[in-house]
């Protein structure tokens, strides 16, 4: 298997755990990735004040787990200060959008690949805070793709679309 972006790893959701966990007989890996699960949420709720509160309660009840990615919009708003907005349709309804908004993004890598079938399949993601001002979002696809983001806000909307 090729490794996600060399020079990033998540702090709690470890790739290799989830891909043990989610193999066949990955039964006996559950526990330790639901006690990772269970660091992680403690450490994101901490710094929850700092969210929408709509988009803390989405990601406490979903993560935006099995939801599709539908566009990345990477939008320059001055030198050296970019914005990264994300459309997800929902994993149970198509007529259900999420919209995570980045702003003041300085750092974004991805290792996308096209050339593979559910590529655009959210799988699951780590947000941290960096420090008192900046946050990062890591966000593991379905083939092993992955992005990472640093940013100082985040905003999100959660909308009915008609397809």
């Amino acid at each position: 298997r090729r490794y996600l972006l060399e020079d990033t790893d998540m702090k709690y959701l470890k790739y290799d755990l989830y891909e043990k966990a989610s193999a066949p007989g990955g039964k006996i890996y559950e526990a330790q990735w639901n006690d990772q699960l269970t660091q992680y949420y403690a450490e994101f709720n901490s710094f929850a004040y700092r969210l929408p509160k709509r988009f803390v309660k989405e990601m406490n009840e979903h993560d935006m787990h099995d939801c599709t990615v539908k566009n990345i919009l990477i939008e320059r708003k001055k030198w050296k200060k970019y914005d990264v907005e994300i459309h997800l349709t929902d994993y149970s309804d198509d007529n259900i959008e999420h919209m995570i908004k980045l702003i003041n993004v300085n750092v974004f890598k991805s290792d996308l690949d096209f050339r593979m079938s559910g590529i655009s399949d959210w799988i699951y993601c780590e947000l941290l805070a960096i420090d008192d001002k900046r946050m990062s979002l890591e966000v593991i696809l379905f083939d092993e793709s992955s992005i990472y983001c640093e940013f100082s806000k985040l905003q999100y909307k959660k909308f009915q679309v008609n397809n």
